[in-house]
């Protein structure tokens, strides 16, 4: 008698993705409706940075606000019996114009979620020569992982 994983070996991605729970999902459809809800976790908490303040040297796009999205794309990888889908920033939106790094763009998702340091920090004041980061991603994780019924890993890749 074969098992799962091996039925699930001897399948095409297609296949597997179309393969339904007892509740009659598909396995494709509650991966799409899961990384949509930790799309919305995490950007309760890119929206919440933007109601943390209110900058007075410069006035916001708030193209990064925007920027988040989920992947159109599952992958599927039977021999390591995983389905993936990414979120994603828009680079049209996430990379902005540096006024430290002259006229260079900085990847504001990175430099939001992680905090930056200019390196001539003789002003010293959070937003304008310094910023501790706001961890939102980790922090939409947190708060997905509350409710994961799936039990859904989740990996953080920065591929810049």
């Amino acid at each position: 008698m074969s098992s799962l994983k091996d039925k699930i070996l001897n399948m095409t991605p297609l296949q597997v993705s179309q393969l339904r729970t007892s509740s009659g999902v598909t396995l494709e459809e509650i991966l799409r409706n899961e990384a949509k809800r930790l799309k919305d976790c995490i950007q309760k908490f890119i929206d919440e940075y933007y109601g943390s303040y209110s900058p007075s040297v410069y006035s916001r796009t708030f193209r990064f606000q925007r920027s988040l999205s989920v992947d159109d794309v599952v992958e599927i990888d039977v021999t390591q019996n995983q389905m993936r889908i990414y979120l994603l920033f828009d680079n049209n939106l996430a990379y902005h114009p540096s006024a430290f790094r002259n006229g260079q763009n900085g990847y504001v998702p990175v430099l939001i979620n992680y905090g930056w340091q200019w390196k001539n920090d003789k002003i010293h004041k959070e937003h304008l020569s310094y910023y501790n980061g706001f961890n939102f991603v980790e922090k939409g994780i947190a708060l997905y992982e509350q409710s994961n019924p799936y039990h859904i890993k989740i990996s953080v890749i920065n591929n810049i």
